[in-house]
C-alpha cells in the first residue's frame, strides 16, 4: 500500500514538473559583435525590437543583471553568414543554457548594411508567428538547474563611447541611414533609447530609435533646463505629433525620471543610465 501510494506522489509531482508552456518574452542585446562595434550596429537591436512588436511579442532589452524569470524568456543572437552581394543573417532564439530553440537565416537585397540588416531580419523572422514551447519550464515556474553559466557574450559594465565633437545633429535636415550616431550619455528602458546632451542652457534629449516610436531617428525630443532645485529639471517634450508637453525631471549618476503633465494623469517615464 505504501509503495502504491508513493508511486501515486512522484507521478502526480512529475505531472507539475514536466507541464509545459510557451516562452513568454524575448530579451534583445544592445550589442552584437559579430555585426558591429558598439551599442545598436547598424540599428538591428531597434529593429528586433521593432519586428517583434509588430507580431505582438513581448521583448525587452538586455541589461547587466539577468531578471528573476530569466528561464522564461528567449535570447536573441544574430550570425553573419557569408554572401558576397548580399547581407545575410543567421537568427537564433536561446533558452537560458544556451539551447537554440529556434533558428532561421534570413537575406537583404540592399548592399548597404542598415537597409540589408534590416530587410535579412524581416525575412528571417517572417515564419516566427509566436514563441516556440518550453520544454524545460513547467507551468508553475520551476527553474532548472543550471550547471553552467549561459555563454552570452560579455557586456561591459559601461561601454566605450567616443564622444564627437560637435553638436547634436541638426534634426531638420533629412538623416542619411550611411550616418553613423555615436551616443554621449545614454539612458534607456524597454521602450526608449534616449541620448542626454549637455548644451548651453540646459540639456537635450535625443532619441536613437525614433522611427520604432513614430519620430525620426536622432531627433531631439525634449530640452531640460535647471529649476534652480539641485538634480531637477524643468522639461518640454515633443510628442511624435508634434504636440509639445511640460514636465519635470529627476536627473542622477545613474537614473532619469520625467512626470509630465498630460490630462488627469501624468506620463511617468523612468530611464536607467546605460
Amino acid at each position: 500500500m505504501k509503495r502504491i501510494t508513493l508511486f501515486a506522489l512522484i507521478f502526480f509531482l512529475g505531472q507539475f514538473t514536466f507541464a509545459q508552456g510557451t516562452f513568454k518574452y524575448v530579451i534583445v542585446p544592445t550589442q552584437f559583435p559579430d555585426i558591429g562595434n558598439g551599442f545598436n550596429p547598424y540599428g538591428v537591436s531597434a529593429e528586433i525590437q521593432k519586428i517583434l512588436n509588430s507580431k505582438s511579442i513581448k521583448c525587452v532589452f538586455e541589461s547587466p543583471q539577468k531578471p528573476a524569470d530569466y528561464c522564461d524568456a528567449l535570447t536573441v543572437s544574430l550570425t553573419k553568414t557569408s554572401s558576397m552581394f548580399r547581407n545575410k543573417l543567421k537568427v537564433e532564439l536561446k533558452d537560458c543554457i544556451n539551447n537554440v530553440v529556434w533558428s532561421k537565416e534570413g537575406e537583404g537585397q540592399s548592399k548597404n548594411f542598415q537597409e540589408g540588416y534590416a530587410q535579412a531580419l524581416a525575412d528571417a523572422f517572417a515564419g516566427l508567428k509566436e514563441l516556440p514551447v518550453n520544454q524545460g519550464q513547467s507551468q508553475f515556474n520551476i527553474q532548472p538547474v543550471v550547471l553552467t553559466e549561459p555563454a552570452m557574450p560579455e557586456k561591459p559594465t559601461e561601454p566605450v563611447i567616443e564622444r564627437p565633437a560637435v553638436k547634436a545633429p541638426d534634426i531638420s535636415a533629412p538623416v542619411q541611414s550611411e550616418v553613423v550616431y555615436k551616443p554621449q550619455n545614454l539612458y534607456w528602458n524597454s521602450t526608449y533609447f534616449i541620448d542626454l546632451i549637455s548644451g548651453d542652457s540646459g540639456k537635450k534629449l535625443v532619441i536613437l530609435n525614433g522611427k520604432l516610436l513614430k519620430y525620426n531617428d536622432f531627433q531631439e525630443i525634449a530640452t531640460m533646463t535647471p529649476s534652480g532645485l539641485g538634480n531637477v529639471y524643468n522639461v518640454q517634450w515633443v510628442t511624435p505629433e508634434g504636440k509639445k508637453i511640460n514636465g519635470v525631471a529627476n536627473l542622477s549618476e545613474k537614473a532619469l525620471d520625467i512626470s509630465l503633465n498630460s490630462g488627469d494623469k501624468p506620463i511617468v517615464i523612468s530611464l536607467q543610465k546605460y
